[in-house]
């Protein structure tokens, strides 16, 4: 049992975190992420009842968002919220424990108009005409990536969405950065599985982890994290640190995909190992 009333400090870790892209440790405080650093900086961050938490080189990445979801039953735990859609209306659910979801009412979630988007093609004159309306679209299973990097060309906010289909996220990260020659870079992929969704939802700070938000956030391991560039695709998995982006797993064609070893939630960690 952990004590609730202690800070918890997660170490030897790799933070995937847009403010602080190389960090390795953060502090969790009364359910909200307090600091975010590397393991050096700890020593001055430290207090008496600190409860320590090896994290084994293990990758944390905010939650996961599905933007259309056929139900509550079987939904992977690495994803921390969706949209249970319904003869075409949607109602939003987010994880309150491993096993369960609660209902949450959307009226601080921003206009939209909800765009489900198939095997279908986008150009750049679509892309325009949704910009224009103020579109937000799921992507399902189906989607070509070049469709996507339409929509990504010109502002068009857009997130996964199962429909049911019972696959890893970091497979269809991968399919949308893989499967086509012009498909999207790899932080755009990842930005549409987290933040994107999360701000569909009126909470955008959900889909990230800095210093303030709740401490929600899934532990991974991976054969190899590498540190993306502006260069696309096949080089977005780019080792060269001077990019100053955050790590994400090799998800080229034939890598393992990660595997989920814990779960944050509220700052209440359920570890698998």
């Amino acid at each position: 049992m952990i004590d609730a009333t202690a800070r918890l400090v997660f170490t030897g870790g790799m933070v995937y975190s847009s403010q602080f892209p190389f960090s390795t440790a953060l502090i969790v405080d009364s359910g909200k992420i307090a600091w975010i650093g590397d393991d050096a900086g700890l020593a001055g961050q430290l207090l008496d009842g600190d409860r320590m938490i090896d994290c084994e080189g293990s990758l944390i990445t905010p939650p996961f968002f599905d933007a259309a979801m056929t139900g509550l039953e079987g939904v992977d735990s690495s994803i921390g919220a969706g949209v249970v859609v319904d003869d075409g209306a949607g109602e939003l659910f987010v994880r309150d424990s491993i096993s369960s979801f609660r209902l949450v009412p959307r009226d601080s979630a921003p206009p939209a108009v909800r765009v489900d988007l198939g095997e279908s093609e986008v150009t750049s004159a679509d892309a325009e005409r949704m910009l224009g309306s103020a579109s937000f679209v799921v992507a399902g299973h189906q989607a070509r990536p070049r469709a996507l990097r339409e929509l990504a060309a010109v502002g068009v906010p857009f997130a996964f969405g199962s429909n049911g289909r019972s696959t890893s996220v970091w497979e269809w990260i991968a399919r949308m950065v893989y499967l086509e020659p012009n498909g999207l870079s790899a932080r755009a992929a990842f930005n549409a599985a987290t933040r994107s969704g999360w701000r569909f939802a009126g909470m955008p700070d959900a889909g990230q982890l800095s210093i303030g938000s709740r401490a929600n956030f899934n532990l991974w391991v991976c054969d190899q994290v590498e540190v993306q560039v502006p260069d696309e695709r096949v080089s977005a998995w780019s080792t060269d640190v001077r990019a100053g982006t955050p790590p994400l797993p090799d998800l080229s064609p034939g890598a393992a995909l990660p595997e989920l070893v814990g779960t944050v939630l509220d700052g209440e960690p359920t570890m698998a190992r």
